[in-house]
């Protein structure tokens, strides 16, 4: 198996190191994932974004409650697919993935009040829709990536809020990586690991307070993404091992 092209954990297991508690200092900036400007090598096919934008629900402030559905999508990629968030209402926000008779296949994210984020997803070639619920303005955009064979090279630092993405991540087959996390806000954070098509491959931190520079060393090569779910700011920095 090419290390290059696959995410690869050492016995299947992360392996915790010692770290501590304390306040962060993430800037709430949000970085940039792959798109179609970027130059990574991949499987072949370009990065394919959908968009769709919408207020409320289905029939406005009159409507009986029905989910607000999008004209259906061919998703034709065999990478990872992005989603981005962006919800202006004060109450409940939901985005659902459907399928052509509008049957809920998968949960995109849900939330309580404005929210702006990003997740990673896995889908077979299909049909797919989404349905939206929402109390105000809301727009959603898909992206479909193509399976990279590169990705941006460590050392990596990124500094976001609330729900983000990191990668593609090109790991190092010739050292130990070293992940470092800080963030500050919320009732709990989570970071997860992901391979080149978007599956999930292991969980990286699961943590219910705030924390300060906890620290992780894995063996990891291939190329990979980072979801990071916090209820506030976080910083993310993942090097080799000296």
């Amino acid at each position: 198996m090419n290390r290059r092209s696959y995410l690869l954990l050492s016995g299947g297991a992360l392996t915790a190191v010692a770290g501590c508690t304390g306040d962060g200092d993430g800037n709430g900036e949000r970085t940039p994932y792959a798109d179609s400007s970027n130059s990574y090598e991949s499987d072949g096919g370009d990065a394919v974004t959908h968009t769709f934008s919408g207020t409320g629900t289905a029939g406005g402030d009159d409507s009986d409650g029905e989910p607000a559905y999008t004209d259906t999508f061919s998703h034709n990629t065999t990478g990872p697919t992005i989603v981005e968030y962006d919800h202006d209402g004060d109450d409940a926000f939901s985005v659902w993935f459907v399928d052509e008779n509008q049957d809920r296949i998968s949960l995109g994210y849900s939330a309580v009040g404005p929210f702006e984020g990003r997740t990673i997803h896995s889908f077979d070639e299909q049909t797919l829709g989404l349905s939206v619920d929402a109390d105000g303005d809301w727009e959603v955009s898909v992206t479909e990536l193509p399976v990279y064979n590169t990705g941006e090279s460590l050392p990596v630092t990124v500094e976001s809020i609330l729900v983000d993405v990191v990668g593609p991540v090109e790991f190092s087959d010739d050292s130990d990586i070293t992940f470092t996390f800080t963030a500050t806000g919320g009732a709990g954070h989570t970071v997860d690991l992901f391979n080149r098509e978007g599956e999930l491959s292991a969980r990286v931190f699961e943590i219910e307070d705030d924390i300060e520079d906890e620290t992780l060393t894995a063996d990891i090569g291939g190329v990979g993404y980072i979801l990071v779910e916090s209820g506030g700011e976080w910083e993310l920095s993942i090097d080799t091992v000296d």
